[in-house]
C-alpha cells in the first residue's frame, strides 16, 4: 500500500475527512488506497497554538453547515495531537490530481496552499483507523512495510465489522 506522509494539523485533518484534498508542488498518477501518516517531527510553526487551529475548525464548520461524527470530534478534540506523531492514521482512497487555481471551499482554503503551480491531491472514502500504528515516514510517495500494511488491513477489517 502506498502512503504519504504529512505535518500535523494536516495529517490528522485528512484522516477525520475534513480536509479531502492536500496541495503539493508535484503531481502524481497514483489512484488507489493511501495510507495517511503522520509525520514524526512536529511542525512547531504550524501548530504552535493547537487550540486556535481547533476554534478555527469549529468556526469553518458552523459557517459551512458542516457536522461532526462523534469519532471526528474524539480524533480532532479529545486526543494529545502529539500521541499520533510517526503513526499511520486512517486510510484514504486517492482519486484525483489536478493543478489547482483556487480552493475548493472555505474549510480547505485554511489548510491548504492553493494557486499556480499547485497540485490537489483529491481524496475519498476516509477510514480513521482506531489507533495510531507506529512506522516510520518517508518523502514523496512511498511503500508501507509489509508488517505495518497488515497491521492497517487488520485494523480497517476490524473496524468494518465494528460497524456493521
Amino acid at each position: 500500500m502506498k502512503a504519504l506522509t504529512l505535518y500535523e494539523p494536516f495529517a490528522r485533518l485528512v484522516g477525520v475527512g475534513v480536509k479531502s484534498v492536500e496541495t503539493r508542488s508535484w503531481g502524481t498518477s497514483y489512484r488507489g488506497p493511501l495510507a495517511i501518516h503522520a509525520a514524526k517531527k512536529w511542525d512547531d510553526e504550524v501548530c504552535a497554538d493547537i487550540e486556535r487551529v481547533r476554534a478555527d475548525l469549529k468556526k469553518c464548520w458552523a459557517l459551512c453547515g458542516l457536522g461532526l461524527r462523534d469519532d471526528q470530534k474524539a480524533m480532532l478534540y479529545d486526543l494529545p495531537w502529539r500521541d499520533g506523531l510517526g503513526c499511520v492514521l486512517a486510510v484514504v482512497n486517492m482519486v484525483d490530481c489536478r493543478p489547482m487555481v483556487e480552493a475548493p471551499d472555505r474549510v480547505e482554503e485554511l489548510f491548504g496552499s492553493f494557486g499556480p503551480g499547485r497540485w490537489g491531491w483529491v481524496f475519498r472514502g476516509v477510514e480513521p483507523l482506531p489507533s495510531p500504528i507506529p512506522c516510520r515516514g518517508n518523502r514523496m510517495l512511498w511503500e508501507l512495510p509489509a508488517d505495518v500494511e497488515e497491521r492497517v488491513t487488520e485494523n480497517l477489517l476490524d473496524r468494518r465489522k465494528e460497524k456493521s
